[in-house]
């Protein structure tokens, strides 16, 4: 990491806008280097994609077996031989031809009293991302590209945070140089949990990067205002 002294005499003068301008560049810079490969097509997780492209169906559900068997949801509706629907899962741990209701209620169904099956597959993540994707989706349906979608937002983050940094300052809420403040920016963007997270794509990762976005605007929204 460069010292502050060295920071503060290359961007000392350097109007806030253009030092967040060159921090999104060269954080989209990187980003796409590191991922490389994995920006020529959507990640093997793109789940968002998928739920985007169900809503746009007009349904809840995939209306479809998911591409593979990693972290989706599964519904299972038994029709049963005394008329009754249930909705829900087996829940094996508990013994053989226990079904657990979607109401939280256990039930033992043996096999002989079951007419019908039905399976609907689910995204079991919270929908903020999936919103977002709606009309790339709509363009490009399950194929559009998660992992660009993550490192823009992941190095938007970098902007937000040096914003909102600078702002504590005007505020006095923090006593740092512009260099360090910087410093730290940098530190966060290459140095933490979010740059092996934003060069991904996938759905953990995604979700956690458009979740740190979101919270650094709404800080920054807040101090803003006072």
């Amino acid at each position: 990491m460069w010292s502050d002294s060295r920071i503060s005499k290359l961007f000392g003068r350097t109007p806030d806008g253009v030092v967040a301008l060159i921090l999104f560049l060269v954080a989209l810079a990187v980003h796409l280097l590191v991922s490389w490969e994995r920006t020529g097509a959507a990640s093997s997780n793109n789940h968002f994609a998928w739920q985007a492209r169900a809503w746009l169906e007009g349904r809840m559900d995939l209306g479809r077996t998911p591409p593979h068997g990693n972290d989706w949801a599964l519904v299972t509706t038994l029709t049963l031989r005394d008329g009754r629907k249930i909705r829900g899962s087996y829940w094996h741990t508990r013994g053989k031809g226990v079904f657990r209701r979607t109401d939280g209620t256990f039930e033992t169904v043996a096999p002989s009293k079951i007419v019908k099956r039905k399976q609907q597959w689910y995204v079991s993540f919270p929908p903020a991302p999936a919103v977002l994707m709606l009309p790339f989706v709509a363009v490009w349906g399950t194929a559009f590209n998660d992992v660009l979608f993550t490192i823009l937002f992941a190095s938007g983050s970098g902007v937000l945070l040096w914003l909102l940094l600078l702002k504590l300052r005007k505020n006095g809420l923090l006593r740092r140089s512009r260099g360090e403040l910087l410093s730290l920016v940098l530190l966060f963007l290459f140095g933490t949990a979010h740059f092996y997270s934003a060069v991904r794509g996938e759905v953990w990762f995604t979700a956690h990067i458009v979740g740190v976005f979101f919270g650094l605007a709404f800080l920054y929204a807040l101090y803003s205002h006072r």
